[in-house]
């Protein structure tokens, strides 16, 4: 089996494009992929260079490259805005989400423990406009088996996903439109069910969610 390590930034748009194409590019092979978190800033302070987006004519190019890459591959690329931001909470939280002594998986959020173990971001959003959530629920394939059920919120819009797990693997795609009533929107979701892992009754568990997109309608 072929080890298969990929350092990136979330705030990097080349490590999002390499993110979605992986798995395509290494299917059929015998593979183990590390995801190994890393921040790009340090990077660059510690090698004394500035940030391809902080020079004008740079960021122009690399954006507009990134754009005929994921056109090019069938890739949905929207950068957040604004763009650069501070990676570093979502970078804490893929290393903290990971099993211990492991590096993150693609799926990084297991939702283990009802409202407690909620995952919540406020976004910015037009007033009066059409936004889809899109993510996947499923299982990280760790033993979880049962009934589960994701609560997604979105503002004052909800939306519950059961999904049926057995524990080795799987996922099922949905979706929360909302029209925006602020220029803040609260993103949360929760597991609402308590489970346990059928091979150790002492380690809670729960469903997964993975690719969160909130793109306009």
């Amino acid at each position: 089996m072929q080890r298969v390590i990929l350092d990136f930034d979330v705030v990097s748009p080349y490590a999002w494009l390499a993110f979605e194409r992986l798995p395509e590019a290494l299917a059929g092979l015998s593979h183990h992929v590390e995801y190994r978190p890393l921040l790009f800033a340090g990077l660059l302070k510690t090698w004394g260079n500035v940030a391809p987006v902080a020079v004008a004519p740079k960021r122009e190019w690399l954006f507009r490259q990134c754009a005929w890459i994921a056109a090019r591959h069938g890739i949905d690329f929207q950068p957040p805005v604004p763009h650069p931001f501070n990676p570093l909470a979502v970078l804490r939280l893929l290393l903290a989400s990971a099993p211990p002594g492991l590096t993150p998986g693609r799926r990084a959020v297991e939702l283990v423990a009802g409202k407690e173990s909620a995952v919540a971001q406020v976004v910015r959003t037009t007033p009066g406009k059409i936004y889809v959530l899109s993510f996947a629920v499923g299982d990280a394939s760790n033993a979880c088996a049962g009934s589960m059920i994701v609560e997604a919120f979105a503002g004052k819009d909800t939306l519950k996903v059961p999904y049926e797990s057995k524990g080795k693997g799987g996922l099922k795609r949905t979706s929360l439109k909302f029209v925006a009533v602020s220029d803040r929107t609260r993103i949360m979701f929760y597991s609402t069910f308590y489970a346990m892992r059928n091979d150790d009754f002492s380690s809670l568990c729960g469903p997964v969610i993975d690719d969160v997109k909130l793109l306009s309608a």
